[in-house]
Order: structure tokens, then sequence, then C-alpha cells
């Protein structure tokens, strides 16, 4: 296992307002506007506002701020899951770098 510290400004002149990526904040922004846009259209319709649709309206906002959390040594928890996910995808390739000892029995 290798360990690996890295200082606490490590990669921070590489993000947006030094916690997000690009794709952070897409997935932040669609996400945001999509539950507060179709939540407002819900609310101002005619029909009968039912609790639990505007509940299910607000998963995509709940979960695209799950996912760019930061987590523990991870960038944030769409890292951790995608690693996660990688590791889990890919055979596990073990390179033997042993020293094979091969001796004959010397009958006397």
């Amino acid at each position: 296992m290798i360990r690996f510290y890295s200082p606490s400004n490590f990669k921070k002149s590489r993000l947006i307002a030094r916690r997000f990526r690009i794709i952070d904040l897409i997935l932040l922004i669609v996400g945001w506007t999509f539950s507060i846009v179709s939540n407002l259209f819900y609310l101002t319709s005619d029909l009968s506002i039912h609790p639990g649709i505007f509940f299910l309206l607000l998963v995509p906002l709940v979960a695209s701020t799950f996912l760019v959390v930061p987590y523990s040594t991870y960038h944030n928890m769409m890292e951790y899951i995608i690693l996660k996910i990688r590791i889990m995808k890919e055979p596990k390739k073990y390179i033997w770098e042993g020293i094979y000892k091969y001796e004959e029995k010397i009958e006397s």
C-alpha cells in the first residue's frame, strides 16, 4: 500500500473557488436548476399538490449536492464512487516479483 501525504493546498489552484471542478459545477447547477424549476412549475399549477411528488422532485437537488460533498482523502463523493466502481470492474492483475528457488533433493 502506498501512502501519500499531500499538503493542504495540493491542487487547490486548479479548482474553482478552491473546491469544485468544472464537472462538479455542471452537475450541481443542472441538479439544482431542474429541481427548483420543476418544483416551481408543480407548485404553481392548478393541480392538487401532493407532498410525495414535491419531495420526489427534490431528489436531483439532494443527489447532486451529495455527489459534490468533500469526502476524506478523495476529492468528493462522486470521485470516490467512480473509483470504487472502477476497482470492482477491472480484473485484478498480480505481478509476481519473487524468486523461484528450486533445489533437487540430494540422496546420499
